[in-house]
């Protein structure tokens, strides 16, 4: 795979493809143990990550009297 990316050895994690079991030698990124890790082929079959995905606070609803300070 020559993408411009730095390559990581990975033979010594025996990892395999966890759709189709082939063996990966070469990452681009060091794995980790909670993800699965995918071979060339099956990447490029999988649709793009989404961005943005990060949840947003929900706002607090209002309780019907403006903020600020209080008139007397």
């Amino acid at each position: 795979m020559a993408s411009g990316r730095k390559m990581h050895d990975v033979r010594v994690f025996d990892l395999k493809c966890a759709e189709c079991g082939t063996k990966i030698e070469e990452l681009p990124f060091l794995p980790l143990t909670d993800r699965p890790v995918y071979c060339v082929e099956c990447t490029s079959k999988r649709p793009p990550p989404k961005k943005g995905n990060k949840k947003k606070k929900k706002s607090r609803p209002s309780r019907g009297r403006p903020r600020g300070r209080r008139r007397r």
